[in-house]
């Protein structure tokens, strides 16, 4: 008889894991929104990440909670080509050097992606 709530509890888990995952995505989408908004224009990040697929992002930001601070994760909807596309930063830099100094120290696979600095200002405009 223990097999069945071994199920369950395993049911349940992966159900809490597939909220936990959507959750992530909506939470950092509105942790951004907030932070763009209490942000300086100047303000420098790193665009590391982006794609036209939600679950793609949740699984990215899933794999990278583990490797970088999800605190410092930002996430904001744009569109290219007519498109909708989905952008992710991190941190909040008072100026370009920081932001570089920052990036070299992020994990590989981060860095891998090529990241690219952004200004707060820009990504405002961006998101017009």
């Amino acid at each position: 008889n223990q097999a069945g709530p071994a199920v369950s509890a395993s049911t349940s888990a992966a159900t809490a894991d597939k909220t936990t995952a959507i959750d992530i995505l909506q939470r950092r989408l509105e942790v951004t929104q907030n932070w763009l908004n209490q942000q300086p224009l100047s303000t420098v990040t790193i665009q590391f990440m982006g794609g036209g697929d939600d679950a793609q992002i949740r699984t990215q930001l899933e794999e990278l909670a583990g490797q970088i601070e999800l605190d410092n994760i930002y996430v904001f909807r744009t569109k290219v080509n007519g498109r909708a596309f989905l952008s992710a930063t991190y941190g909040s830099y008072t100026n370009r050097d920081e932001a570089v100094r920052a990036m070299q120290t992020l994990p590989k696979i981060v860095r891998a992606n090529r990241p690219q600095l952004r200004t707060t200002g820009g990504i405002q405009q961006e998101i017009k």
